[in-house]
């Protein structure tokens, strides 16, 4: 039990990162993201048309599946999302799997919400 070696662990952050800003009108609903819920509490902003825009960025590794469901608020429904900087720019699908791609730019998520 004299030993003077001792184990170690690396660990590499990926540079390979995505940079995804997620975007809703807070009002009508928000996002759970895996399991973060982006509600208006924690991020929001005056939008241009007078309503409050739920703006949030995050990075996320590249090719990790990302797990995105948009939660209406009383009296909205989910009607669609749209997306930028991937293949598939309209998604109905909720909760939906984002997998940000493995080159590229930076992809914006808006969720969008209808009345009932």
């Amino acid at each position: 039990y004299n030993r003077t070696d001792r184990p170690s662990l690396n660990l590499r952050l990926p540079t390979s990162l995505t940079n995804i800003t997620w975007q809703t009108d807070m009002a009508r609903g928000w996002f759970d993201i895996s399991g973060a819920q982006i509600r208006e509490d924690l991020f929001s902003r005056q939008g241009k048309h007078g309503f409050d825009v739920g703006d949030f960025n995050a990075y996320y590794i590249r090719t990790l599946p990302i797990i995105v469901t948009a939660v209406p608020m009383e009296g909205y429904v989910f009607s669609h999302f749209e997306i930028t900087g991937t293949s598939t720019p309209r998604v109905t699908q909720n909760p939906m799997t984002l997998t940000p791609p493995a080159s590229g730019n930076d992809i914006n998520v808006i969720a969008v919400f209808n009345e009932k």
